[in-house]
């Protein structure tokens, strides 16, 4: 999680906000990519509100001082967070028959000749109809947070490989046939070569970059011609 905001932040004008909790670009660098993938529009000016708890969970942990905490820890707290009791489930728990308290008596020596039975706090294991839906409650929460987690990490994995493709230089028509018709080709020969490297686009920049004594021999071999085009 921490490599894809350092990606972010060092690529084609991207960059995360911690204020914001956004991921921000120009609007040029925007409609590049979502004219590229259109579901980044869905990320565009969209506040992620669970980034925090995925770095803090993922990342890799950099922290050296007093207090460090690893993410194998971080991930204990987070699990055991509901776990901690407070009045409120106490109460709870009263109502429900999962407790049972003893009454408070005096102590022996201020009642003579009174056998006092000791104090008990005995809790039951058994489950209850609160605790299931709690235990439900708990896990309907985590799934959540992981499911929200897993598509954060997703979507920077989209990002970060879309702004790689949108670094590829894209040539226009005009540029390949200027450069076809360098070749010696006629005006209909240029249309066919022009069409078939538009529609492997991947293979335009090995075309440019290929010496001009063999340029034209590999476009034939690509587009399957022994002889003339």
């Amino acid at each position: 999680m921490g490599l894809a905001i350092e990606v972010l932040d060092k690529k084609s004008g991207f960059g995360w906000n911690d204020t914001t909790k956004k991921i921000e670009a120009a609007p040029s660098v925007w409609d590049t990519i979502i004219k590229m993938k259109p579901d980044f529009n869905l990320i565009r000016d969209k506040e992620l509100h669970f980034l925090e708890n995925a770095r803090e969970l993922f990342e890799k942990d950099r922290a050296n001082g007093d207090g460090a905490m690893s993410a194998k820890e971080n991930f204990t707290k987070y699990h055991n967070v509901e776990s901690e009791l407070g009045i409120d489930d106490i109460d709870r728990m009263l109502a429900n028959d999962e407790i049972h308290l003893d009454p408070l008596v005096p102590e022996a020596s201020q009642v003579p000749g009174v056998a006092v039975p000791p104090i008990n706090v005995e809790v039951k294991a058994r489950p209850g109809k609160e605790s299931a839906r709690g235990s439900k409650r708990k896990r309907s929460m985590s799934s959540t947070i992981a499911e929200e987690i897993m598509q954060v990490t997703s979507s920077m994995k989209e990002i970060a490989s879309a702004i790689k493709n949108s670094n590829q230089r894209i040539y226009a028509a005009t540029e390949l046939s200027a450069e076809l018709k360098k070749l010696g080709l006629d005006k209909w020969e240029v249309m066919e070569a022009l069409d078939f490297l538009k529609d492997n686009e991947h293979l335009v920049e090995r075309f440019f970059a290929c010496d001009e004594e063999i340029k034209l021999a590999w476009l034939k071999r690509k587009m399957g011609y022994n002889e003339d085009i």
